[in-house]
């Protein structure tokens, strides 16, 4: 796990948060030890589409897109409402 998500998930205990918004599999599973609420990236788009949000994923050049198989996971799921 991160910094970051260590971070994350240090202020969420401290300020009581009732939810984290984390990605990393490490992170979800320090979470789900810590009794933390989480959600992902795609569970809030997921989230948004099921109240009639559009989703529009953001344009990312071809060199970029394979580097992050997160985004070009999500646009291949056609979630744009």
């Amino acid at each position: 796990m991160g910094q970051g998500e260590a971070e994350a998930i240090a202020l969420a205990q401290k300020e009581r948060a009732r939810i984290v918004g984390i990605d990393d599999k490490n992170g979800i599973n320090a979470c789900k030890l810590l009794g933390i609420a989480f959600t992902t990236a795609v569970g809030i788009l997921l989230r948004r589409r099921e109240k009639g949000c559009s989703i529009v994923a953001p344009h990312l050049p071809d060199s970029r897109r394979s580097q992050n198989t997160d985004i070009t996971s999500i646009r291949s799921l056609k979630l744009r409402g």
